[in-house]
């Protein structure tokens, strides 16, 4: 390597090109779908991106800081989807709720002024009307601090759409619970998309950090998780069935458990997917590879340290696994552990003999 040190200006350059191919990967272009007619046509009402520091960003992924979660849980249809949510978040009116002027409102006042102004919302409606956000942090969070950063996020994320939030803490584990109307106040309607979600995390990420709590925004693949959450619905149908309140898991998870036992039954399975995860993590390999090499040129001791990091925590990436190897996995296991059982039965009434 060249003893050329690098400006920070220069280190600014790198971290943001190679730091945008980390966080946001490149999307092949996909053909719009046609126009429904009865739908109808309007502009998004989307948010502006925050400022990214992209060196706080890679300091908080190399010292594994606690990951915020920011996800959309649905949203209703017209107030009498509405409704119901915003019984759930105030604890039946327990709890009052804070709206978008900073307000201590109940659910009957949140109704009523949705319904009236300028942008109505209707008792029924074909389009969604309001979307549910919560956002969260891991266990021991401060309840306060948390409360303050998801003001500030929702004031800075929703600057035009009317909104309620509420904090719950159960478990010691803080989170906020954000209703949003679809439509602002100039009409457009709130159209987030999957970069829209992990700027959300980003810009939420931002707000703890100002309040003192270390919090990061990574995507997955930075962080070397290659197998995706399941879905809230899919979440509570397999939780159900683990609880026997339902007759049977979620139709994913049985089409996962059927194909995971011709596996081992000794079936091929193909992953018409694995190409592309490979070479995501190839991508983010290259990523901290060049990310590493600039900072190890920085003219500052610290983003010198920082690269270092960078190298250790790349080499400590788990090894790419998929949902459908992970459930292999887990069903060999427990063949196992029941075969364990068996012999160690028969062995007892061996010797009982």
């Amino acid at each position: 390597m060249s003893d050329h040190t690098y400006s920070a200006t220069t280190i600014d350059g790198m971290l943001k090109n190679w730091g945008d191919r980390l966080y946001y990967r490149s999307r092949r272009g996909r053909k719009a779908k046609p126009r429904v007619a009865s739908r109808p046509a309007y502009r998004a009402s989307t948010p502006k991106a925050p400022r990214r520091n992209p060196r706080a960003e890679l300091k908080s992924l190399a010292r594994r800081a606690p990951q915020v979660m920011v996800k959309i849980t649905g949203g209703g249809t017209g107030l009498s989807r509405i409704d119901p949510h915003l019984s759930y978040i105030s604890r039946n009116g327990l709890l009052e709720l804070e709206d978008q002027d900073g307000n201590r409102v109940t659910r009957k006042e949140t109704l009523r002024a949705w319904s009236q102004g300028d942008w109505p919302v209707p008792a029924e409606s074909r389009y969604r009307e309001a979307f549910n956000v919560m956002l969260s942090m891991p266990h021991g969070t401060d309840r306060a601090s948390l409360e303050d950063a998801a003001r500030a996020f929702a004031q800075e994320t929703f600057p035009k759409n009317p909104y309620v939030f509420a904090i719950h803490d159960e478990h010691n584990r803080p989170h906020a619970h954000i209703v949003v109307k679809a439509r602002d106040i100039e009409g457009r309607r709130l159209n987030p998309r999957k970069a829209d979600l992990q700027m959300w995390r980003e810009r939420f990420a931002e707000k703890l950090n100002e309040r003192g709590i270390e919090a990061a925004a990574s995507p997955r693949s930075a962080r070397g998780i290659t197998v995706k959450r399941d879905k809230q619905a899919v979440h509570q149908i397999n939780k159900g069935f683990e609880e026997g309140k339902r007759p049977q898991k979620a139709w994913q998870a049985l089409k996962e458990d059927v194909s995971a036992k011709k596996e081992l039954a000794g079936a091929v399975h193909v992953n018409p997917r694995s190409t592309a995860i490979v070479e995501r993590r190839q991508e983010v390999l290259d990523s901290y590879r060049s990310l590493s090499e600039a900072l190890a040129r920085s003219e500052s001791p610290s983003d010198r340290d920082l690269g270092a990091e960078l190298v250790d925590f790349a080499a400590a990436l788990p090894p790419i696994v998929t949902r459908h190897e992970r459930r292999v996995a887990e069903l060999s296991a427990q063949r196992s552990a029941i075969a364990r059982g068996h012999d160690a039965h028969e062995a007892q009434r061996g010797h009982e003999r």
